[in-house]
């Protein structure tokens, strides 16, 4: 009976973890990547010939433009009829060409959040986004393969509604067809935390990659290492 109890022990220790499969559902901005600031107010100091300050709040104005395209348009355009006239000369479209190398190099890798996307495909467990995000940045980042891999992406863009409302939460149970107590939400905005929890979403509140690392192993999602 003792030996029986203890390889029923070690297989579950071995085994349990793949025992009962979950999706995991991943922000995307904040949580996998995040955007470097420094790149976008270098090249505003550098082409524009202006010093930090106004270099950071032509930043900001720029983070309430990229949200639309119309609007993003119109911010670059007017950026480069506002280059000053001692810069090499250059086209429109070479301009824009230079705008969108600056864009695709913005957003780095959150040290730990990759990793543990591909620890938890490994386990077999399912991994998906779900996002509020512009058109124009949804495109740039497909182009950049940010949500190639995923079971499931849901992007507030394309649904018409964005979290923390209910609605994309539900569209979301809908497609991956489970229930919310099956999936795990993991979130760098608490408002977006406490909407998942109340429809009944596991939830881990995001705050650094190894601490996320850390909750999946304590959760028992993926084997320490």
């Amino acid at each position: 009976m003792i030996k029986f109890l203890l390889i029923l022990i070690f297989s579950f220790s071995i085994y349990g973890q793949s025992s009962q499969k979950k999706c995991i559902v991943f922000d995307h901005g904040g949580v996998l990547r995040t955007k470097n600031s420094e790149k976008f107010i270098t090249f505003f100091m550098d082409e524009l010939d202006i010093e930090e300050p106004t270099a950071q709040s032509l930043y900001t104005t720029f983070l309430i433009c990229k949200k639309d395209y119309q609007t993003d348009a119109i911010f670059w355009e007017a950026l480069y009829n506002q280059r000053p006239s001692t810069k090499d000369e250059m086209s429109l479209d070479t301009w824009l060409i230079r705008v969108e190398k600056v864009k695709k190099t913005s957003m780095v890798e959150i040290e730990g959040s990759i990793q543990a996307i591909e620890r938890l495909r490994t386990s077999g467990h399912m991994t998906a986004i779900l996002s509020n995000v512009s058109e124009p940045r949804a495109d740039l980042y497909r182009e950049l393969g940010y949500y190639d891999g995923f079971d499931v992406v849901i992007l507030s863009c394309e649904v018409g509604c964005e979290k923390p409302h209910n609605r994309i939460f539900e569209l979301f149970l809908e497609r991956v067809q489970m229930s919310p107590a099956d999936c795990i939400f993991i979130d760098d905005k608490m408002t977006n935390i406490e909407a998942a929890r109340s429809i009944g979403f596991e939830v881990i509140h995001f705050q650094s990659g190894e601490q996320l690392l850390s909750e999946l192993e304590e959760r028992g999602l993926i084997t320490e290492q």
